[in-house]
């Protein structure tokens, strides 16, 4: 059996999707289920940060944000013990 090699996605890709999706969740949840009076458990802080504050901080970090350099693997403390960071 052949597999096919597995391609690395690359961090601003995920960024991308994640963003992305966060986003279609706000806009699904403001404009067909936040008024659908729903009779099951439902805290409303809970939806507000989940579906509204959560998405719109995606929209602006993705605006605002999304040229970042990208943060070296020495200056995070778990890999700083690596080989890639060896002086």
């Amino acid at each position: 059996m052949h597999r096919r090699p597995r391609v690395a996605l690359a961090p601003q890709s995920i960024r991308n999707r994640q963003n992305r999706e966060c986003t279609r969740v706000g806009v699904v949840y403001n404009t067909l289920l936040a008024d659908a009076g729903l009779n099951s458990f439902n805290l409303q802080w809970s939806n507000d940060i989940l579906h509204i504050i959560i998405p719109i901080y995606a929209v602006l970090d993705w605006i605002l944000l999304a040229d970042r350099p990208r943060l070296p693997c020495c200056s995070v403390p778990a890999c700083t013990r690596s080989a890639a960071c060896a002086p």
